[in-house]
């Protein structure tokens, strides 16, 4: 399974390239990939929707549309990526979404990575929304000694 510095790495990767950008067509070889939705919801909910956002809560990718985002886990052996072809034709593609002049291609060996569909990060159930209890930590400009102290600072030490 991949680490949150991988999940971070991918997240970055993607970012950079689909950002300001609108889906517009989708393609799946294995249909347990879209775990939460189908083709109609693709085309009705994130189909010509701009990319306002894209970056990671806890192991999921996260791909904002306002309103709407989608939640993409890659499990054990998902490799998220993009590419100039659809790349439909090797054996492991399990999705491809064409933005752009490029495609977002989800390859997964083990078949385990899947993408979810929801209309905010507010729903009542969902590993995406935040605990009660938990701490948000912005550490872009943070040493590790400043991260510590903040975390000290916040759950009363």
């Amino acid at each position: 399974m991949p680490e949150l510095p991988e999940v971070e790495t991918v997240t970055q990767s993607v970012k950079k390239h689909i950002m300001g950008k609108c889906f517009s067509s989708l393609d799946v070889n294995w249909k347990k990939v879209l775990d939460n939705f189908t083709f109609y919801d693709f085309q009705t909910s994130v189909k010509g929707r701009v990319v306002k956002n894209v970056y990671r809560r806890a192991k999921y990718i996260i791909i904002d549309f306002e309103p709407g985002i989608l939640a993409i886990h890659l499990r054990m052996t998902g490799k998220l990526y993009l590419s100039q072809r659809s790349n439909l034709e090797k054996k492991h593609v399990s999705l491809c979404m064409k933005i752009d002049d490029n495609f977002l291609i989800f390859e997964d060996v083990r078949k385990f990575g899947r993408f979810y569909l929801y209309k905010d990060m507010n729903r009542k159930v969902s590993p995406l929304k935040k605990a009660k209890d938990a701490i948000l930590v912005v550490t872009t400009n943070m040493t590790m000694d400043e991260q510590v102290d903040f975390i000290i600072r916040r759950i009363g030490f």
